[in-house]
C-alpha cells in the first residue's frame, strides 16, 4: 500500500465525507433494516460477542449493540476511533470496546469472538488475502463472518465501467481474480475502490473452511452519492434501495452484497 494511499484511508477528511454520503436520515433507513436483518441471523444462532471490523464512525456498531450483542469497534485510523470514541460516549452504550487495528495483521487472539463483521473496507484493502485471512482467524469455529462487499457483476457496477470506458478511455479499470480495482482521487488522496467478484469470495472462503449460509442484497445501487443527483432522485433512490432489500433480496443484480459465512472448524 502507497504512504498516498495509506494516508488517505487514515484521514479525517475521508471518514467525514463517509458521514455525509452514507449516514444520512435517508441513508439510515436501509442500514437499520440490514442491521435489523443481520442481527436476527446472528440470534438465531445464539452469538453474542461481536467484532465489528472496520467500524469508522461506529454507527453499526451502535446498531449491533441496540439488538444486545457484546460489541467491539475496531479501524485503522485514530480520526475514525475520535469519532467513534464520541459516538459511544453519547449513546447508552458506554460498554463498547474500541480500539486500533490493522485487518491485515489482527492483534485478538484466534477464534476470539462469536461473529465478525466487515462491511465496506475490505474493498479499499490492498492485501485483500491477507485480510481476509486475519478476519476468518479470529471467528470461532461454528461462528458467523459478515461481509458486506461491491458486487462487480451487478447492473450498477456493469453500466457504470461501460460508461467510464466510453467517456474517459484513459481511466483505468484493473481486472483481476478478486475483483476490479479503481484507484479514484477524492480530496484526501488516492483511494483504492474494489467491487469483488462474488464467486471468488465465496471460494475464497471455502478454502478457509468457512460454508456460505446466506447472501442477500446490500444496497441495489448508490446513484445518490453522485454529483448529478437530486433531493428528489436520491428520495427515489432510496425508497427503491429499501424495497428491493424488503421485499426482493436478489443480490445478483445489486451494487450491494451481504454474505454470511459459516466457520465450520
Amino acid at each position: 500500500m502507497s504512504d498516498e494511499t495509506l494516508n488517505t484511508i487514515k484521514s479525517k477528511s475521508l471518514h467525514d465525507s463517509w458521514v455525509k454520503s452514507f449516514r444520512g436520515s435517508e441513508a439510515s433507513q436501509f442500514y437499520d433494516l440490514a442491521f435489523n436483518y443481520i442481527s436476527g441471523h446472528l440470534k438465531n444462532r445464539s452469538l453474542q460477542t461481536v467484532l465489528d471490523a472496520g467500524c469508522g464512525s461506529a454507527s453499526k456498531t451502535l446498531r449491533l449493540a441496540s439488538h444486545g450483542f457484546k460489541v467491539t469497534g475496531c479501524d485503522f485510523s485514530e480520526d475514525a476511533l475520535d469519532m467513534a470514541r464520541k459516538a459511544v460516549s453519547d449513546s447508552p452504550y458506554p460498554e463498547i470496546e474500541l480500539q486500533k487495528e490493522d485487518l491485515t495483521a489482527i492483534s485478538f487472539s484466534d477464534n476470539a469472538f462469536d461473529a465478525v463483521i466487515c462491511w465496506g473496507v475490505l474493498m479499499h484493502i490492498p492485501d485483500i488475502h491477507k485480510a481476509i485471512s486475519e478476519l476468518s482467524r479470529v471467528v470461532r469455529p461454528g461462528g458467523i463472518l459478515v461481509i458486506g462487499e461491491s458486487n462487480m457483476h451487478s447492473l450498477h457496477s456493469i453500466v457504470f465501467r461501460n460508461l467510464r470506458s466510453l467517456l474517459r478511455p484513459g481511466f483505468k479499470q484493473i481486472y483481476k481474480t478478486e475483483g476490479v480495482e479503481t484507484y479514484i482521487t477524492t480530496p484526501s488522496g488516492q483511494l483504492l475502490v474494489r467491487q469483488t467478484d462474488m464467486n471468488w469470495l465465496i471460494g475464497k472462503m471455502s478454502d478457509l473452511n468457512f460454508t456460505l449460509s446466506d447472501r442477500v442484497a446490500g444496497q441495489f445501487t448508490e446513484l445518490y452519492t453522485s454529483r448529478f443527483s437530486t433531493p428528489l432522485l436520491n428520495k427515489f433512490i432510496h425508497l427503491f434501495n429499501n424495497t428491493w432489500f424488503k421485499y426482493i433480496k436478489s443480490p445478483k443484480p445489486s451494487l450491494g452484497n451481504i454474505l454470511f459465512f459459516e466457520k465450520t472448524k
